[in-house]
């Protein structure tokens, strides 16, 4: 039962980390694209 628990655990920890990684590059993409249109905008 402990090595099913630890493979589990890795498996739940990998997909957390995904998601993590996953979430953090949409708010990077959303950010960029909100600056890119600010400054688009002063720049005209």
């Amino acid at each position: 039962p402990g090595t099913s628990v630890r493979v589990s655990s890795r498996l739940l920890g990998l997909v957390l980390v995904g998601a993590f990684v996953f979430h953090l590059s949409l708010l990077s993409n959303l950010t960029e694209k909100s600056l890119y249109v600010k400054t688009g905008i002063k720049q005209q």
